[in-house]
């Protein structure tokens, strides 16, 4: 879709097509949110620093005019490097071939994300030194915690592993072959991530709710792989989160198995990727589309590197994601429900915004002043 064409349907009466609201029927508590990948060192990009944060606070027009832009992060990692032995944990089923993630792994991926001056405590900072220029935000930025997977076995995608590796709480080994200890594990989880959130005391952000990291969830009968096992798992999760107050997420690959159950297994809010992306019309648009009015799930934008104008098929590539504003604004997502955004790394946007090329900046321009613009943000005020 052209550029002239988005900018002429944004202020068009939405097509409400869909559900007052996806899944759980809950109301939205932000509109705009910014997945977040960190905290394994096979990035490039290790840190989440205040600066890096800044593209993401803040979005400075052509006029000048600097505004909020994202009003929710979502933390996630799916992979547990350590340098010292090559080693790659797995923190997500079905992602990583090699050892599962235990309770050092768990632990270390929390410490990331609540370090000094990096994670949470940085984007704490960003967003306060940007409230000095701005005036606060309309409503303190919303934070999701992602879960790691309680993988059954010690090697990930090896059901004939060993199931206790863990390790242990209140001095006992957990068994992965009990789903009652793989719940213990999820709720020390939780438990440690919100007591760390409360004795930080942040100014300007604050914890809402918990995403399942993996992006499938078969059932016994379904015809897939599944080394997470998590289709058990996933209500009474969602049972212990609710007794906290937060809520839970989910966002499944196009049609990932699961993803029509979550009412059923206890989502709060399920947003689909569409992968149209990458894959084109193996993934189209349009079916993408019946999906979102079939089953009133949610949607995630998603772009990477190859919309950079040093890619030679930038622009198949920033065309098709266009078409995944032309899709939120004609099915009434866009300024009805919150929409999720892939945006690949934390260089991404930051390289957009300074590019030398204009190009470049001109996309960094379109994409910021969509997300800006959501009406939803209004709705929440």
């Amino acid at each position: 879709m052209k550029r002239g064409l988005l900018i002429r349907l944004i202020p068009v009466a939405l097509v409400c097509l869909l559900p007052a609201f996806p899944v759980g029927g809950a109301d939205p508590q932000f509109s705009d949110m910014v997945l977040c990948y960190g905290g394994s060192r096979h990035r490039s990009f290790y840190s989440w620093d205040a600066a890096t944060y800044s593209s993401f606070v803040t979005y400075t027009d052509r006029s000048g005019k600097e505004q909020w832009l994202f009003d929710a992060f979502l933390c996630l990692e799916f992979d547990a490097y350590d340098p010292a032995s090559g080693t790659h944990y797995a923190l997500m089923a079905d992602q990583v071939d090699g050892p599962s993630g235990g309770r050092a792994q768990w632990q270390e991926v929390m410490d990331y994300w609540f370090a000094p001056d990096n994670g949470l405590d940085a984007l704490d900072k960003s967003i306060e030194s940007a409230a000095g220029r701005l005036g606060p935000p309309p409503s303190r930025r919303k934070v999701v915690m992602f879960l790691p997977d309680p993988i059954p076995f010690l090697q990930a995608k090896d059901s004939s592993s060993t199931q206790v590796y863990w390790g242990e709480i209140d001095g006992r080994p957990l068994d992965f072959s009990r789903d009652a200890d793989r719940m213990a594990a999820y709720r020390w989880y939780v438990d440690s991530v919100r007591e760390r959130f409360a004795s930080a005391a942040f100014r300007n952000i604050e914890l809402v709710g918990f995403y399942v990291m993996s992006e499938c969830i078969t059932i016994p009968s379904e015809p897939w792989t599944d080394h997470g096992k998590l289709h058990d798992l996933i209500p009474p999760l969602s049972d212990y989160v609710h007794s906290v107050g937060a809520r839970l997420y989910w966002i499944p690959f196009y049609q990932g198995a699961g993803w029509r159950r979550g009412r059923e297994l206890g989502f709060d809010y399920v947003w689909m990727q569409p992968n149209h992306f990458w894959r084109g019309d193996a993934c189209p648009m349009s079916a993408y589309a019946d999906f979102l009015r079939e089953e009133g799930c949610g949607m995630e934008f998603e772009f990477d590197s190859k919309v950079f104008a040093r890619d030679s098929r930038h622009g198949m590539y920033r065309e098709r994601f266009r078409e995944y504003m032309q899709t939120a604004i004609s099915e009434g997502i866009y300024g009805r429900q919150p929409i999720t955004y892939y945006v690949d790394a934390s260089f991404c946007l930051p390289y957009l915004q300074k590019s030398e090329n204009v190009s470049d900046r001109d996309f960094y321009h379109e994409f910021c002043t969509f997300v800006v613009n959501n009406p939803l943000r209004n709705k929440l005020k």
